[in-house]
């Protein structure tokens, strides 16, 4: 339709606006184009970048190479962002600098950028062995760069609007490693008087992620339920200048659906009591007077380290006689267990605090004696 657009390069038409971004020393005005598909995206595009320039983002991306622009949109406009964890922006940070900085395409000017130089850069990881997650975390992050700079004004098009494939294609899943029956009876054995025994019997018993048990308080625990709303991490704080500080903290859980109230057995409530217990005498034995908060806690209060939790847990796998498995795998074992008991799917769902019926499906095994089981009720139905 007309004045849908007012201006056409190499065959493609847009709509241009020019805009006013600063004077030259002699006084003389200095003026960008912005160009959308339509006036209105021509002018958001425009105002966005303007935005910027009272921001302090007076630098103009699209003549910078992507390396430089990525780590100042990665610093100065991600970083600052509150909707992003810093367990989120750690992992961008982190696929920049391996991934992306100091490489060819990192030298590239961000206008100069074309899907099939980001497709070459793919390509060389993926010759450099790097395995389908890399690859996919590296093309997510550009493409999330280049939405923003199309959307700021500093490139015409997004080239990664263009055909891009992650070379090698996307890996088999793996199967869900759960423990057998035999193996739960074999850790059950070894765990008796370890201080991690109440938090592999709660892992079995309710199917909560290591961070929700880790976070747990005793008041999170009522009417037979455990309340999930909040997590524990191991965080990086990454300043302005890239330096790294860890600490652990708590947060809020991973999804809306995590929020979830978990029936907890009936003699696991036994189990709650006992190690509290333990953890009362064991804080008098040091001076410390009180009632336990966290249901799992150092000698002295303190947060425990899910890295340690892990290495501990390794360690009752080794004296049980199991073979290595995540501490995870509990709580695919607890999901795999409900199936097998012909719980409903949707109730599996939000005990398990999916947002996504799918990723509760991947519980769902069919074994030779289920299909050999299923025939023989057709057997008895035709006879």
């Amino acid at each position: 339709m007309a004045g849908k657009t007012n201006y056409t390069s190499h065959g493609v038409k847009y709509f241009r606006v020019t805009a006013k971004i600063g004077e030259k020393p002699d006084g003389t005005t200095i003026r960008k184009q912005f160009y959308g598909t339509g006036q209105k995206d021509a002018e958001a595009k425009r105002d966005a970048y303007l935005n910027n320039l009272r921001d302090g983002l007076d630098t103009d991306l699209s003549k910078l190479p992507v390396g430089k622009a990525m780590k100042m949109w990665l610093y100065e406009v991600k970083r600052r962002d509150s909707r992003i964890k810093d367990t989120s922006f750690e992992r961008y940070e982190g696929v920049y600098r391996i991934y992306i900085e100091g490489t060819n395409f990192a030298s590239t000017r961000v206008s100069d950028v074309r899907g099939i130089l980001i497709q070459k850069h793919l390509n060389k990881l993926a010759d450099d062995t790097r395995g389908y997650s890399q690859l996919f975390n590296t093309l997510k992050l550009i493409k999330m760069f280049f939405i923003y700079a199309t959307k700021a004004g500093y490139t015409v098009k997004n080239p990664c609007l263009e055909d891009i494939a992650i070379p090698g294609g996307k890996p088999k899943k793996r199967e869900v490693e759960t423990f057998t029956d035999e193996e739960i009876a074999l850790i059950r054995g070894s765990i008796d008087g370890h201080r991690l025994k109440l938090l592999v019997l709660l892992a079995l018993g309710t199917g909560l992620r290591r961070g929700e048990l880790l976070a747990l308080k005793y008041d999170d625990i009522r009417g037979g339920k455990v309340y999930v709303s909040k997590t524990i991490a191991n965080v990086a704080k990454i300043d302005g200048n890239g330096v790294i500080t860890r600490s652990i903290e708590i947060g809020s859980p991973k999804s809306e659906s995590s929020y979830r109230a978990v029936p907890v057995p009936k003699d696991m409530l036994a189990e709650i009591d006992a190690h509290k217990l333990r953890q009362m005498k064991e804080r008098m034995a040091i001076g410390i007077g009180g009632k336990p908060e966290y249901i799992f806690a150092t000698e002295t209060g303190g947060l425990y380290d899910g890295s340690n939790v892990h290495k501990s847990f390794s360690r009752i796998l080794e004296k049980a006689g199991v073979p290595h498995k995540k501490f995870h795998s509990l709580r695919h074992t607890y999901a795999s267990q409900l199936v097998r008991m012909g719980v409903q799917l949707s109730v599996i769902q939000k005990l398990m605090g999916h947002s996504d019926i799918a990723t509760t499906t991947i519980y769902v095994h069919v074994s030779d004696q289920d299909m050999i089981d299923a025939v023989e009720v057709l057997s008895a139905w035709l006879k």
